[in-house]
């Protein structure tokens, strides 16, 4: 029952990704296209993002790099091959998700990082199930075996 509520989670985060990224006040975001395939089309698009769009992507990166920080603490203290290997898939797809969003922050010359008047979010600003990163983290830390593949979970 817990999988399927951390199921039920995950695909609810992905859909609202999937909406915040439809958002943009713009339809040439690349939040809503596909990626630019000739010069003029990507000098183009740079130009045409809103703040929303930069906000997006910084805030993701953060969430992806947390789940980056979870998938390296399973490689060494899960117990289940199904759990190391998911989060070697979740790296793999968090990684070059990272390198796409860091991609249009350089391309429209925002920073890849949350200015001060945008919260200035890092990790701690990370919520789940009201505890942030650096908690989730540090339970996680200790935890090994089945008991982290649950937690993980």
């Amino acid at each position: 029952m817990a999988f399927a509520r951390t199921i039920a989670r995950i695909a609810a985060l992905g859909m609202l990704a999937a909406l915040t990224a439809a958002c943009g006040t713009t339809p040439a975001s690349p939040t809503a296209t596909a990626t630019p395939t000739t010069q003029a089309s990507a000098a183009a698009e740079s130009a045409v993002h809103n703040a929303s769009d930069t906000e997006f992507a910084q805030l993701m990166i953060v969430h992806h790099e947390g789940a980056l920080e979870m998938a390296a603490l399973a490689n060494t203290q899960a117990s289940s091959d199904e759990v190391r290997s998911l989060a070697d898939r979740t790296a793999a797809a968090h990684g070059s998700e990272i390198d796409t969003m860091a991609g249009w922050l350089t391309t429209w010359g925002e920073d890849q990082a949350m200015s001060s008047d945008m919260g200035a979010m890092g990790h701690a600003g990370m919520q789940m199930g009201g505890r942030d990163q650096a908690d989730v983290m540090a339970e996680l830390a200790r935890l090994k075996g089945p008991d982290f593949d649950r937690s993980f979970l």
